[in-house]
């Protein structure tokens, strides 16, 4: 495959897969941000061996906050923050092809940061069906953002 810059954000990674689940592509202002995390997932690729499903990628603001009442409604806490990084196209929730492979590419990931492989990203998290990863501005002592999330708001997009 070759590499159109109107079909692809990197190598292995599309604007049609990153784009809001409710068909809003990322708004020229942000796809530097998308870029930035393309880049650290080709690394995350590349060490993983396999190609990685995207669940989630950008969000609108409007789209991130039906998500937010939706999980509220089903008296569930919401998997999705106000000021996500989704909004800016700084986040992903992805996870392997294979569901039974997570605990593999969990693990996979964490090994990655704790080697210094992936720089740019600034914080990270574990849920249940996907792994979050999001270029966010690291503090100045370096601090990476991890949290383990319940997993409401992309179950609910899908």
């Amino acid at each position: 495959m070759s590499f159109d810059p109107k079909i692809n954000i990197s190598d292995n990674f599309t604007w049609i897969e990153a784009q809001c689940h409710d068909g809003t592509a990322i708004p020229e202002l942000l796809k530097p941000n998308a870029v930035k995390l393309a880049s650290q997932l080709e690394i995350v690729r590349a060490e993983w061996g396999n190609p990685i499903s995207t669940i989630c990628w950008y969000r609108t603001a409007a789209h991130n906050e039906a998500l937010r009442k939706a999980a509220e409604a089903v008296g569930r806490t919401p998997g999705t923050a106000k000021d996500s990084q989704h909004i800016l196209a700084k986040a992903i929730d992805c996870r392997p092809l294979k569901m039974r492979d997570l605990p593999a590419f969990i693990s996979c990931v964490e090994s990655l940061l704790k080697r210094g492989k992936l720089p740019r990203i600034g914080g990270w998290g574990t849920y249940p069906q996907w792994v979050h990863l999001d270029v966010r501005d690291k503090p100045a002592d370096g601090h990476i953002a991890f949290w383990r999330g319940e997993g409401v708001a992309a179950e609910m997009a899908a």
